[in-house]
């Protein structure tokens, strides 16, 4: 599948204009790295907006859930870099989860991906639903080469670290994260707009961020993995 692990931090943000070339160095030389250095790691990738309401999402993959409560991940939230407390302050729109894979289907990796964040309470019939329209995506849609759903851990994903507090800015948690994979920018299209008709008929489910389209910016694996 092209999802590596059972763990996935699925992360949006926007960047003050006046910080972008700070956040790409950042971003590339230092923060990808320390994080796929981690114990159990597995990747990472940042996708930039095709047409969606946030300019980047960023997806880490670790082999478990457990791995993004371990120590190792927790010390590194806790002392931040220099370099990450200067950069971190610029940003707003953050939504960022800790999540567990639920569901997950593919036969190969695509660089353009729709994705995009629900809450959804405690209606666990939401859950079946979505797995129900991504298996439905997936099979009325060649082009598509894999689709994924996520289950937020609330309790990790809303813990305080220092550098949660370094953002200063509200982070939102989603309760769901949904992606679907594609080799074609063009087939995403139009299955985001499919997508996007079809969520608004699940009742209960609240969008956090609305399904938009990323392209692949930058992509490192753990050497190990």
């Amino acid at each position: 599948m092209s999802l590596l692990g059972d763990g996935v931090i699925a992360i949006w943000n926007d960047i003050r204009w006046a910080a972008r070339e700070k956040f790409y160095f950042w971003h590339d030389s230092e923060h990808i790295p320390e994080r796929v250095n981690i114990p159990g790691f597995l990747r990472g990738r940042r996708f930039v907006r095709q047409n969606a309401e946030v300019e980047w999402f960023t997806l880490y993959e670790t082999t478990t859930m457990d791995v993004l409560q371990s120590n190792n991940y927790l010390e590194r939230l806790n002392k931040p870099t220099p370099l990450t407390i200067d950069t971190v302050k610029y940003f707003f729109n953050v939504t960022r989860g800790l999540t567990k894979l639920h569901y997950s289907n593919s036969m190969g990796e695509g660089g353009n991906v729709i994705v995009a964040g629900f809450q959804f309470g405690t209606n666990n019939r939401i859950i079946d639903e979505l797995t129900d329209l991504l298996k439905k995506i997936d099979r009325q849609n060649s082009l598509v080469c894999g689709v994924h759903l996520c289950i937020a851990d609330l309790e990790a994903s809303n813990q305080e670290t220092a550098e949660r507090k370094a953002r200063s800015n509200t982070n939102e948690v989603p309760d769901l994260v949904v992606i679907i994979e594609s080799g074609w920018a063009q087939a995403l299209s139009n299955v985001c707009d499919e997508f996007s008709a079809s969520i608004a008929q699940i009742d209960g489910l609240k969008v956090l961020r609305a399904p938009g389209t990323y392209r692949l910016e930058y992509e490192l694996r753990n050497q190990e993995s």
